[in-house]
């Protein structure tokens, strides 16, 4: 019948929650139409069927917000899914990482006043319940609360945060970015 192999996602490769992927296999023999799958939580979830007639690729558009180390991808032919002469093949395993984007980021700091910072999570509030806020000085990289001893954890439920800009930072290139701390 034939034979695929999977080579896109490859070995340890970290892919980003919200980010396109393109995954890829090379079919031999008179393979139609192939599903693919990727693992989440102890199964292979559906992501889309493939007429490799047309392609031998598909892209991921999204990987979802689900966490994962050492996940892998299922590419199956759909006409011997399931029979005893199933013919697919499975990733090298990768991970999925969490991902966040900043979406109203303050253009121009005024020294002292209030602002609110805002992050999109992406879906990750359950995922990843403790984000990691830091600000850059123009020198070095701060947790959120500047110079404290503050962890600069926040609440990635709520993913907002409010903020005083501080009154001793002179500098042009001021900036915001978000993390997952335990990636």
């Amino acid at each position: 019948i034939g034979k695929i192999t999977v080579n896109e996602p490859h070995q340890d490769e970290n892919l980003s929650v919200g980010t396109a992927k393109t995954i890829a296999w090379v079919k031999t023999g008179t393979i139609g139409d192939v599903k693919i799958y990727y693992y989440h939580d102890g199964a292979y979830e559906y992501i889309n069927t493939v007429d490799t007639g047309v392609a031998n690729s598909y892209n991921w558009a999204s990987v979802p917000p689900q966490i994962e180390t050492n996940t892998t991808i299922k590419v199956v032919d759909a006409d011997t899914e399931g029979t005893a002469d199933e013919v697919k093949d499975i990733s090298d395993t990768f991970n999925i990482k969490g991902n966040f984007v900043m979406t109203n980021p303050p253009a121009t700091l005024i020294s002292g006043a209030a602002y609110t910072i805002q992050w999109d999570n992406l879906g990750l509030g359950n995922e990843i319940p403790t984000a990691k806020l830091e600000f850059f000085d123009g020198t070095t990289w701060h947790n959120y609360d500047y110079k404290s001893t503050d962890t600069g954890l926040v609440d990635n439920s709520a993913p907002s945060k409010s903020w005083s800009a501080p009154t001793d930072v002179r500098a042009n290139n001021c900036k915001f970015k978000i993390t997952d701390p335990n990636n």
